[in-house]
């Protein structure tokens, strides 16, 4: 049976966990790398073009900022 096509839903300029949720929602799977050089908490670039169509459980990877611990207060 033919496989089941998806289409990529935009993870730019979404945080990562919203961008896990659109992924799960049309039955695709993420892989983010967390790089330094973004805007705080969203995301600033995908491996696959938003509205491509692509079988159902393909990962799709996409560039997430690295979560920034703030630093302690000083006392």
């Amino acid at each position: 049976k033919p496989s089941e096509k998806v289409e990529v839903p935009q993870l730019v300029g979404l945080t990562k966990d919203q961008a896990e949720a659109a992924l799960a929602s049309v039955g695709l799977k993420g892989n983010a790398t967390e790089a330094n050089e973004a805007d705080e908490g969203q995301v600033f670039e995908q491996g696959t073009d938003a509205g491509k169509e692509v079988e159902k459980g393909t990962t799709i990877s996409y560039k997430s900022p690295a979560v920034l611990t703030p630093p302690p207060s000083p006392i």
